[in-house]
């Protein structure tokens, strides 16, 4: 944008320049030539006297040749070129019936160079070459690109500081998010990203909270479904270990109490087996309400179990 900012104005002004150039140049050089036109032949005398009554114009110089580029009229006041041959490629171009312009922008100037051929009876005896140095427009056109310059060093300034804010901005928000998913990550799941705004990173932010809401109600979910079936677990569990401790303790026990103290700790078996497949079909339940299988730590509980019946296995 800013190469287009210095670049495309210029060429348009200069372009503008140009055309407004030529076509001034063109109308001075076709007063002279219908001053000229009435003449059957040029010469230094009656051109001179014909371009007297021609009024004078910001041209810095006017030639006057024959038909064979002999210059006969030259306003350039010293170091004229009266007599000697105008050898320009403007002239020639005259001479050869063509009207011909040139134009050209540099070192703080305008040069324009103009030409048109002296017809008498349709036949060509002369022609005439205007040339103009301008430095007005000139200064007007390296002031405009002066101001360009300065209005893209302001620009460039003012973008690449809002460029360094908004990435500033842009890092800050990207950490934060990247800090709330390390410490998620490491467990806390209360943990949330505190990001403000509208923009993408926010949203992401904001479906990362939801995010990390619904992974905490899981794991309270989880923990309280640990201690409830710790509790359930506990009831059979304290019973079988009393019935075993009162059959490993008493000395001479009657049989019949050993079958029923047996009995009792089968009926406890029973129900510790029941409660654990209740445990287990309530997880599979809460696991298709979900959508997806929560993993329940009950193997702990469930060895223990198992140990314990083992050991009144032994002992019977």
């Amino acid at each position: 944008m800013l190469l287009l900012l210095n670049t495309y104005p210029l060429m348009v002004s200069e372009d503008l320049v140009f055309r407004s150039k030529e076509t001034t140049l063109q109308s001075s050089v076709s007063v002279i030539v219908y001053s000229l036109s009435g003449l059957d032949q040029l010469t230094e005398e009656n051109v001179a006297a014909a371009m007297a009554v021609v009024e004078e114009s910001s041209l810095s110089r006017v030639l006057v040749t024959n038909s064979t580029g002999r210059i006969l009229y030259d306003t350039r006041e010293t170091g004229g070129a009266i007599g000697e041959y105008g050898l320009y490629t403007e002239i020639v171009q005259a001479l050869l019936g063509n009207d011909a312009f040139t134009c050209t922008y540099g070192r703080g100037a305008f040069r324009s160079r103009a030409s048109s051929p002296v017809l008498y009876r349709n036949q060509i005896i002369g022609a005439v070459y205007a040339y103009e140095y301008d430095t007005e427009q000139a200064a007007l056109l390296a002031g405009l690109q002066g101001n360009l310059l300065r209005l893209s060093g302001v620009i460039a300034v003012v973008v690449l500081a809002l460029s360094m804010v908004l990435s500033r901005a842009l890092t800050q928000k990207i950490g934060r998010l990247l800090t709330a998913i390390r410490q998620v990550r490491a467990g806390a799941y209360s943990h949330r990203a505190d990001i403000r705004g509208k923009d993408e990173i926010a949203q992401i932010a904001q479906e990362f909270n939801s995010l990390t809401d619904r992974l905490q109600t899981t794991e309270s979910a989880r923990r309280r479904f640990v201690s409830d079936a710790s509790h359930e677990l506990k009831t059979p569990l304290a019973a079988i270990r009393l019935l075993t401790d009162s059959i490993l303790q008493t000395e001479n026990i009657d049989p019949a109490i050993t079958r029923e103290f047996v009995s009792d700790i089968g009926q406890e078996a029973e129900r510790l087996a029941r409660i654990t497949e209740d445990l287990l079909r309530l997880t599979r339940l809460d696991s298709g309400a979900v959508g997806k299988p929560e993993v329940v730590d009950v193997l702990p509980v469930l060895e223990q179990v198992m140990r314990m019946m083992n050991l009144v296995a032994q002992e019977k």
